[in-house]
């Protein structure tokens, strides 16, 4: 843009032609960056009386041409100028060449550009279709490139393949989408990536990342017969009709071992009974239940960062309140550093107790129940 200012703190740029005033008035030529947000360039241009800038136009080569009046003796020319002396007021034309880098592209998404088809939370197993929109709010077309679904702020696993960007032009956007199959019951930060690999020049690397979160649930097929088994998820309210709400009407009892009462180990609860001494489940413990018709279990809750389940001398009846898919025997053996440790499992087929020890490299999972002797007391930290 061009005009006349008579301001001697007109915004100047570096590498500007004039940086002062130097009349009443002067003509200046300024280029604003593409957001229009900042100046790319800004320039006095005049002599000691007043000078105004009338018009401007680019060539292909990226010249810029100012044409306006000068009323200035001084008004500066170059050697082999058509008209070198003012004869009054006189128009004049500039060419100028400017060191102004070009405009770059800028690809942008935010959290409100990531569409997920199913509403959180999600069963395990579920298919959930990512749609993501990036948009290119910078000034010149963004070249071929990629985008990528990440389960976990980045760098984590990916979601399917990256997905290609062809170009897309300054002001346009670009719809990718992949699916997703909701897996590790939690909390999930479902992220994309635009441009992944870095592979374009833009003027912002710092909005190419957006991230919602999903919520899959813990879940287990319950099938007739005796179950050992527990939850890992933290809940909001741990009664045992709320905990069990999604498998009511599928079972008949609930018991489980309690190491601290030596008069009566062993607390049950049966819906409909006028007395039970079991009243409250968490993700600490390991409980047996007996089933009636197939169900599933879905315990509405968070998963934990850290769980702190203490431990009694003799055998204990525990949950396995993590995540994790590698956490084995040995590891809780090396974890609580003592000799003598002993867990048994779940054996369906072990009449009629349906257990058996579990070796060394037996993976814990969430959703099992467990019988663990310590020798000692002691403190058991599950990590989530």
């Amino acid at each position: 843009m061009t005009g006349f200012t008579g301001s001697p703190n007109f915004p100047i740029t570096a590498g500007a032609i004039d940086i002062e005033l130097n009349g009443s008035r002067d003509a200046f030529l300024s280029v604003l960056a593409p957001a229009g947000d900042a100046l790319g360039y800004s320039t006095y241009l005049g002599g000691n009386n007043s000078d105004y800038g009338g018009s401007v136009a680019l060539d292909a080569a990226g010249a810029v041409y100012l044409a306006g009046r000068t009323e200035s003796f001084d008004f500066p020319v170059t050697p082999g100028a058509f008209d070198a002396i003012l004869e009054g007021p006189d128009a004049f034309v500039t060419k100028l060449t400017l060191a102004i880098p070009p405009a770059s592209a800028d690809l942008a998404i935010s959290p409100s550009d990531l569409i997920f088809s199913l509403l959180s939370p999600y069963e395990a197993g579920a298919s959930v279709r990512l749609n993501a929109t990036i948009h290119n709010i910078g000034g010149n077309y963004a070249g071929d490139t990629a985008a990528r679904f990440e389960d976990g702020l980045p760098p984590s696993p990916w979601i399917g393949t990256d997905q290609p960007l062809p170009s897309i032009p300054a002001g346009g956007s670009q719809n990718v989408s992949v699916v997703w199959t909701a897996s590790r019951p939690g909390i999930h930060q479902i992220c994309v990536i635009a441009d992944s690999d870095n592979i374009i020049a833009e003027t912002n690397e710092t909005n190419n990342v957006a991230c919602k979160t999903a919520e899959v649930l813990f879940s287990l097929q319950l099938n007739p017969g005796h179950r050992f088994m527990s939850f890992p998820t933290v809940v909001a309210n741990n009664s045992i009709e709320s905990v069990l709400s999604s498998v009511d009407g599928c079972y008949d009892s609930v018991r489980w071992y309690d190491p601290l009462d030596s008069q009566d180990h062993w607390k049950s609860y049966a819906p409909g009974r006028g007395y039970n001494d079991l009243i409250r489940l968490d993700n600490k413990m390991g409980f047996w239940i007996s089933i009636t018709a197939n169900c599933n279990f879905t315990p509405v809750g968070t998963r934990p960062v850290s769980t702190t389940i203490n431990l009694r001398q003799g055998w204990n009846m525990v949950g396995f309140p993590s995540f994790k898919t590698t956490y084995t025997v040995a590891d809780l053996k090396s974890d609580m550093g003592l000799a003598g440790v002993i867990v048994e499992a779940l054996e369906a087929s072990a009449s009629p107790y349906y257990l058996q020890r579990a070796p060394d490299s037996y993976v814990m999972m969430a959703g099992e129940g467990y019988w663990v002797y310590f020798p000692a007391d002691a403190t058991w930290i599950v990590y989530g």
